[in-house]
């Protein structure tokens, strides 16, 4: 299932941005955002329509991530 709804932090990297400027984006009005909650999440339908009409380049696959606890950690070189 395709999410409607993604994070600040979800929104950068399919845009080429990073998080600081994305929050920028949305606290000036540029960047449409709705408030759920606490949390401030973007449209994927207006994050879209927004770069076509801004020209930004949108990754369009937008896929599901695994929450940052489930990566493999390696240990330290040299380390215990």
């Amino acid at each position: 299932m395709e999410k409607l709804f993604l994070r600040p932090s979800e929104v950068g990297p399919l845009i080429g941005f990073g998080k600081t400027m994305v929050y920028k984006l949305i606290q000036s009005g540029e960047l449409p955002s709705r408030r759920i909650g606490k949390s401030i999440r973007v449209s994927v339908a207006a994050l879209e329509k927004w770069a076509d009409e801004k020209g930004v380049q949108f990754a369009k696959a937008i896929h599901r991530r695994k929450s940052p606890t489930a990566h493999n950690h390696r240990p330290r070189k040299g380390g215990k």
